[in-house]
């Protein structure tokens, strides 16, 4: 049975395995393989509708896998799935600098797929 589509879902499985990330460097080696997972996760979230976003995941996963030491720009790839998925909030009223210029780009809605293509 196929999940269901769910890019929330994914940029919050990218959000715990950052988390995750942090927490390898607090002693807590084991949380490598849970990071891993949840990065699994976020591609299972994304393949039906955006198998190009699926195909990034997986590629920092991969190099993350074969490579402990790698650093995975989390924040940017959250950044890049929620932008590329149209989930994007308005975040213009938040005052930074950086989010209010992201927040105008897309203006007051969330871009379709064909826009952001």
């Amino acid at each position: 049975m196929e999940r269901e589509f769910c890019p929330k879902c994914a940029v919050k499985h990218l959000g715990q395995a950052h988390v995750l990330s942090k927490e390898i460097k607090k002693g807590y080696p084991e949380h490598y393989w849970i990071a891993l997972a949840h990065m699994a996760e976020a591609e299972d979230e994304l393949v039906s509708e955006f198998e190009e976003m699926a195909d990034l995941v997986r590629v920092e996963r991969k190099a993350w896998e074969d490579d402990p030491a790698y650093r995975v720009d989390f924040l940017g790839l959250i950044l890049e799935v929620a932008m590329n998925t149209a989930i994007m909030p308005d975040l213009s009223s938040w005052g930074d600098p950086v989010w209010q210029s992201i927040g105008s780009k897309w203006g007051n809605h969330n871009p379709t797929k064909e826009e952001v293509a």
